[in-house]
């Protein structure tokens, strides 16, 4: 019926074949997440899909070498 839509840095995602993905860190690891493409002013863009949640940790630096289960450091922004 209906998508919802959340509003990530577009930095969060980056095209992966013919799909676009973003990592978010689950229990210290990268978890790929596919998802698409809404809205995308440059800065942030709009993502539904599978796995999408409000307050989801997303990868923003770094994301484009990692493998699902990889190992992450976190770190807060100011």
């Amino acid at each position: 019926c209906c998508r919802t839509w959340l509003c990530v840095p577009r930095a969060a995602v980056r095209p992966d074949d013919d799909s676009q993905v973003r990592c978010v860190v689950e229990k210290g690891k990268a978890a790929r997440r596919v998802v698409q493409v809404g809205a995308d002013d440059g800065t942030v863009v709009e993502v539904s899909g599978a796995g999408v949640a409000a307050g989801a940790r997303a990868v923003v630096e770094g994301n484009a070498e990692l493998e699902d289960g990889m190992a992450v450091a976190e770190e807060t922004s100011r």
